[in-house]
Formats: structure tokens, C-alpha cells, sequence
């Protein structure tokens, strides 16, 4: 017993593989990166220390791995043990949740009927109001005027557009004296000199106006802020519990072709039990693996 929990069959188990190792709790803490109060809460079955479930069979698995012990039933007896001891709060909290969640349900159902109704009545005012007194069926008819009316509007635009077109008429005259005068070609010829003056004067200031949007593609450069690690896994498959400035970010399994990004502000830990399966991407920089496969490697990426 320590500190006055009894030691669990997994926790003895725990316990007599590394006593026979002749390792202290400090040695395991420091060879597997466990902290000291995790590897004491898994020997004493003291599973409400442990940060949390995922966590916890993380750990065991390194444990189990480290002493050389097979990980797959001592997991199975962490979550039969854990089942039993931490996992009746949550179901309680389900069971009082679903208990408040009627209630709540059916009070939006009676909002939105009560909406419903007045939506509806309102409606039917309006309409009651928009409606003529005398008789309602002859509407019809002022619909039909109203639709003849724009077409009596439609016909002056038409008178409009054969004046438009009747405009140009004075231009032609210009081009009965210009036959018969020498002089009228002479004023033909001046205004297209004009016109190639104005024209090499807009060719000659478009490539001015191209070079302004290049200055700021210029200035334009990456900035790196902070650690940004991607973890993929190349073959087989790794365990592995990551950390973003020492907050828990994911704890488990992936396999291969699978890839995970993690960013923080100051530093990235990763601790991989197959190092060799895990190609590293820091900060936009590809390392390589992590480490040997089926090498249990922890790593630690700081910011630049």
C-alpha cells in the first residue's frame, strides 16, 4: 500500500518486473519520460492521477514495454479496473442530462407553434387589409389594364430609337461637300495623325503601369511564428503521445500513409514507441525518421 491505495493486480505486476530489474521509479522516469507520479498511480491503481484514459493505457503500454512485460492483457485489466472505478461519474452525468434535455426539447416546440400561430394570424390581417371592399373578384380586370398600359409606354421608345437612328443623318452631309472640296479630304487626314499620336502615346505608358504590381509580390516572404511539426508514418504503424507547450494535443495509433500536424508557441514533444515508421517535418524542413523501427524514441522540437 502507498499512500493509502491498495495495489492493484496490475499495479503488483507492475511493481515485481521492475523490482527484479533492480530499477527504481526515478530510473524508469527517466529512461521511458513518464512522469514519476504517472508510474506510481499505475503500480498503486490510483487511476484518477493519470490525466486521462488514452493517457493512461499510453503509458501502461510503455511501461509494460520497457519491463519487457506483454502490454495487450494489462491493458485489458486497466480498462476492466477503470471501467469500475471512473467511468460511473460520466454515466451518471449522461443520465441527468438526458433527464434535462426533455424538458427543453419540448419547451422550442411550444415557441415555435406559438410563433407559428401569430405569424399566421398576422398574415391573414394583411391580406384582410390589402383586400378591395367592394367585390373581390373584378381585380382581374385592372391586372389586364396594367399589363396593357406598359405596352402604350413601350411604343414612344420605339418612336425614340427611330429618332436616334434618324440622328446620324446630318453626319452624312459632311461627306457630300468632302467629294466635291479637296480641302474636306485635308481635314480627313489631320485628325488620323492625331489619332496615331494618341494612340503610340497609350502604347508607350502601358508597360509603366505593368511594373507597379510586381514590388509588392516582392516584398512578399514566408514568417515562420512558433514550432510546426507534421509526423508521417512511411510503414507499419506507431503509437505515439504528443504534447504542444506541455498541453496534452493526442495520444494513439496511426498507420501507414497517415499524417498529423502540430503547432505551439514554444515547443513540440513527441513520444513515438516506432520511431523508425515516423518521417519528420519540422518547420517546413523534412529530418528523416525519428529513429530506429520498433525503438521506443521521445523528442522534443523547440522553436528557432
Amino acid at each position: 500500500m502507498r499512500g493509502g491505495f491498495e495495489m492493484s493486480n496490475l499495479g503488483l505486476v507492475l511493481k515485481q518486473a521492475r523490482e527484479q530489474k533492480q530499477l527504481s521509479l526515478h530510473q524508469v522516469e527517466n529512461e521511458t519520460n513518464i512522469r514519476l507520479a504517472y508510474l506510481m498511480a499505475l503500480e498503486d491503481g490510483n487511476y484518477d492521477e493519470l490525466p486521462g484514459r488514452v493517457y493512461g493505457i499510453g503509458f501502461l503500454r510503455s511501461y509494460a514495454k520497457y519491463l519487457g512485460l506483454d502490454p495487450v492483457p494489462l491493458i485489458a485489466e486497466l480498462k476492466h479496473d477503470w471501467k469500475d472505478t471512473v467511468e460511473e461519474a460520466p454515466a451518471a452525468t449522461t443520465e441527468e442530462e438526458k433527464d434535462f434535455s426533455g424538458p427543453k426539447t419540448s419547451n422550442t416546440v411550444k415557441l415555435a407553434g406559438y410563433g407559428l400561430a401569430v405569424a399566421a394570424v398576422a398574415g391573414l390581417i394583411f391580406l384582410s387589409a390589402n383586400l378591395p371592399k367592394d367585390n373581390p373578384g373584378p381585380p382581374e380586370k385592372p391586372s389586364l389594364q396594367a399589363e396593357k398600359e406598359p405596352t402604350k409606354e413601350n411604343t414612344p421608345l420605339t418612336v425614340n430609337a427611330s429618332n436616334s437612328k434618324q440622328t446620324p443623318s446630318p453626319s452624312a452631309s459632311p461627306e457630300s461637300p468632302a467629294n466635291g472640296d479637296p480641302q474636306a479630304n485635308r481635314t480627313d487626314t489631320t485628325p488620323t495623325t492625331a489619332t496615331d499620336e494618341s494612340a503610340s502615346k497609350s502604347a508607350e505608358a502601358q508597360p509603366a503601369a505593368s511594373i507597379t504590381p510586381e514590388t509588392p509580390l516582392a516584398s512578399q516572404a514566408p514568417a515562420t511564428d512558433g514550432v510546426a511539426v507534421t509526423f508521417r508514418i512511411v510503414q507499419d504503424r506507431c503509437w505515439m503521445a504528443v504534447t504542444q507547450d506541455d498541453v496534452p494535443a493526442y495520444t494513439g495509433t496511426l498507420s501507414i500513409g497517415e499524417t498529423m500536424t502540430f503547432t505551439g508557441k514554444n515547443k513540440v514533444y513527441i513520444h513515438a514507441g516506432n520511431a523508425g515508421a515516423v518521417e519528420v517535418i519540422y518547420n517546413g524542413q523534412n529530418l528523416g525518421t525519428l529513429g530506429d523501427l520498433n525503438k521506443v524514441v521521445t523528442k522534443e522540437f523547440v522553436r528557432s
